[in-house]
């Protein structure tokens, strides 16, 4: 599901606050508390068939912005890509 806007999530976004309140749900963002998505996976003690990852789409300074106003992404756990060349 794609959601637009700066500020999430608002009544516009139906259905958007179901799928952050799932216990599935991670946000890619980089900051101290991120963790390799692929060690987030591994140490899971449950092991559920799917998913939500949250992208932010946008400008690094739009993406703060979104994230910094949307607090509700604020208690989703925090993941990173790890990048191997």
């Amino acid at each position: 599901m794609i959601f637009f806007g700066n500020k999430f999530p608002l009544p516009k976004h139906e259905g958007l606050k179901e799928i952050l309140s799932e216990p599935n749900t991670f946000v890619l963002y980089p900051g101290k508390k991120a963790c390799n998505i692929v060690e987030v996976k591994q140490s899971l003690s449950y092991k559920p068939e799917s998913y939500n990852l949250v992208l932010i789409d946008g400008t690094w300074k739009q993406a703060k912005s979104m994230y910094f106003h949307s607090t509700m992404l604020h208690l989703l756990p925090q993941v990173s890509l790890l990048v191997w060349f």
